[in-house]
């Protein structure tokens, strides 16, 4: 029997609680040998013995901090309008209505709205290879500058870069 409580409890709750009362009646109430039987702590022993067969909710009973139905449903109406996702939605709430409202926020109530998200392409195939061997001379120059960059303060040059124009010594000989 050593696993089976939460075998059935997968499946269902209230025949896993129900199977937890009739062992323990079996055994004549004692909490340790059900336990020990089932595979189980006592303290789930006690709460099957003393609390309903179902599920409690575990909702909250208020949410004093959750946005407002009507910005909620501003949200929905205008991501089904303009087709944006919530980080797009974002910024163009902000812009139009003045709504502070962050964006996983956003994100939650698109969700809980049933705003389907957009799939995104995913390209299929290779990545065309370059062909290295058949260059002509000097046609293509690949330059690690991090390594000139290294290279000339080793040597006690400074070097500054002048607005992608390439690298020019300012001191050395």
């Amino acid at each position: 029997m050593e696993g089976l409580y939460h075998e059935l409890r997968r499946r269902s709750s209230e025949a896993a609680r129900a199977m937890v009362r009739k062992v323990l009646q079996s055994n004549g109430g004692n909490v340790s040998k059900t336990a020990r039987i089932l595979g189980v702590s006592r303290k789930t022993v006690r709460r099957a013995r003393e609390g309903p067969l179902e599920d409690l909710s575990r909702r909250p009973k208020r949410s004093p901090r959750r946005t407002r139905r009507e910005f909620e449903g501003l949200i929905v109406a205008e991501a089904k309008r303009t087709g944006y996702r919530y980080l797009r939605l974002h910024h163009y709430l902000r812009r139009k209505y003045a709504l502070e409202i962050s964006p996983w926020t956003i994100k939650a109530i698109l969700r809980r709205g049933g705003v389907p998200q957009k799939r995104r392409r995913v390209r299929r195939g290779r990545r065309p290879l370059y062909d290295y061997e058949h260059l002509l001379p000097f046609e293509q120059l690949q330059l690690d500058t991090k390594w000139i960059l290294i290279r000339r303060a080793c040597l006690g040059r400074s070097t500054s870069i002048s607005r992608g124009m390439g690298f020019r010594s300012t001191s050395g000989p």
